[in-house]
C-alpha cells in the first residue's frame, strides 16, 4: 500500500509512484503486526502453596534385624577387599579345565578300545607323551607304597611321622624310600624311551610309513588300559599281599615292554601290507628290543641299577 506524501491529501492507492489526486510521490507504508505478547503463566495455588506431607512414624529394628544387617555388611565388605582373579589367571584356570577334560575324555576312550590309538596321527603326540609319563609315575607310585607298608611291617614304622627315632633310622628310612621310587620313576622313563627308539628302528626296516611322533601318539595310546591298571595295583598295595602287587607289576611291564611292541609292529606290517612275514615281525620285534635293553642297560643303566641294588639292601638291613 502507498500513501500520498503531501500531508494535506494523504491519499491511499495500491499502486503507482504519484498521487493520483494531488499528483505528489506516493511513499511506501510498511505494515506492521503486532504479535501477541506470550504472558506467562499463572503459578496455581497448589504450587504456591506449601504441601504439608505427615512425617513417617519412626520404625526401630529389632536386635535380629540389626545383627543380620551387620553380618551382611561384613561379608560384602570381605568379598570387596579380596583381590578379584585377574584376566589372565581367569583364562589360564579355564584353559586347564578345558586340557583335563580333553585328556579324560581321550583317555576314556582308549579304556573302552584302544584298537583307536593305532590310527592316531601326530596331533596326539602330547597325549602319548603324558601316557608314558604316567605309566612310569604310577610305576614308581607302587615301589613307594610297597617300600612303605614293608618298612611299616618290619619296624613298626609308617614313614612320616607316627614313628619314635629312638635308634636313629627314621631320616634313612625316608631317603631309601624317596631315592628308590625316584631311581625307579627314572628308570621307567627310560626304559619306555629306549623301547621307542627301538620301535621306530625296527619300523624304518619293516615299513618306512611312520614318524617317531607317530609312534609316540599311538604306543602311548596302547599302554593307556595299563595305565589305568597301574592305578588299580597302587590302590591294591595299601591292602594287598605284596606277591599279588609285584606279579600284577611284572605281567604289566611284560606287555608294555615286549608283547605289545611285537603286536604294535605285527599290526603295522600288516596294516601297510609291507612285508608277508609278520609272525616273523612279532617275533623278531620282541628279540630286537630285549637286545637293545640288555646292551643299553649294560652301557648306561648299570650305575643305575647298582645304586637301586643298593638301596634295596639298605632296607634289608635296617
Amino acid at each position: 500500500m502507498r500513501k500520498c506524501s503531501n500531508p494535506d491529501c494523504g491519499r491511499l492507492q495500491k499502486s503507482g509512484n504519484f498521487c493520483g489526486a494531488c499528483g505528489s510521490k506516493l511513499e511506501e507504508i510498511i505494515e506492521q503486526v503486532e504479535e501477541p505478547e506470550v504472558r506467562e503463566s499463572l503459578v496455581s495455588e497448589v504450587e504456591s502453596q506449601e504441601v504439608q506431607t505427615p512425617e513417617p512414624t519412626p520404625v526401630t529394628p529389632s536386635n535380629e534385624e540389626v545383627k543380620t544387617a551387620q553380618a551382611q555388611a561384613t561379608a560384602t565388605s570381605t568379598m570387596n577387599d579380596a583381590p578379584a582373579p585377574t584376566p589372565a589367571e581367569t583364562h589360564s584356570t579355564a584353559e586347564a579345565k578345558a586340557a583335563v577334560k580333553s585328556y579324560w575324555t581321550y583317555s576314556v576312550e582308549l579304556l573302552k578300545n584302544p584298537s583307536k590309538a593305532l590310527q592316531h596321527q601326530q596331533d596326539k603326540f602330547t597325549y602319548g607323551l603324558i601316557n608314558l609319563g604316567l605309566y612310569a609315575l604310577t610305576f614308581a607310585l607302587i615301589i613307594f607304597a610297597v617300600m612303605r607298608r614293608a618298612s611299616k611291617d618290619a619296624m613298626g614304622y609308617s614313614g612320616f611321622g607316627g614313628f619314635s627315632d629312638e635308634y636313629g633310622i627314621t631320616s634313612e628310612v625316608n631317603s631309601i624310600i624317596f631315592q628308590t621310587s625316584f631311581y625307579t620313576l627314572i628308570g621307567i622313563a627310560f626304559m619306555l624311551s629306549v623301547l621307542m627308539v627301538s620301535l621306530l628302528a625296527v619300523e624304518k626296516v619293516m615299513v618306512k610309513r611312520l614318524t617317531f611322533k607317530d609312534i609316540v601318539a599311538q604306543y602311548g595310546g596302547l599302554i593307556v588300559p595299563f595305565v589305568y591298571l597301574q592305578a588299580a595295583v597302587f590302590l591294591f598295595s595299601f591292602i594287598g599281599t605284596r606277591f599279588v602287587t609285584f606279579s600284577l607289576m611284572f605281567l604289566s611291564i611284560a606287555f608294555v615292554m615286549y608283547i605289545l611292541a611285537g603286536l604294535y609292529m605285527y599290526e603295522k606290517v600288516n596294516s601297510y601290507q609291507s612285508s608277508s612275514q609278520k609272525v616273523y615281525t612279532f617275533i623278531g620285534t620282541i628279540i630286537f628290543v630285549t637286545i637293545v635293553y640288555t646292551v643299553v642297560s649294560l652301557v648306561i643303566g648299570a650305575s643305575l641299577l647298582e645304586s637301586l641294588i643298593d638301596l634295596i639292601d639298605d632296607m634289608l638291613y635296617f
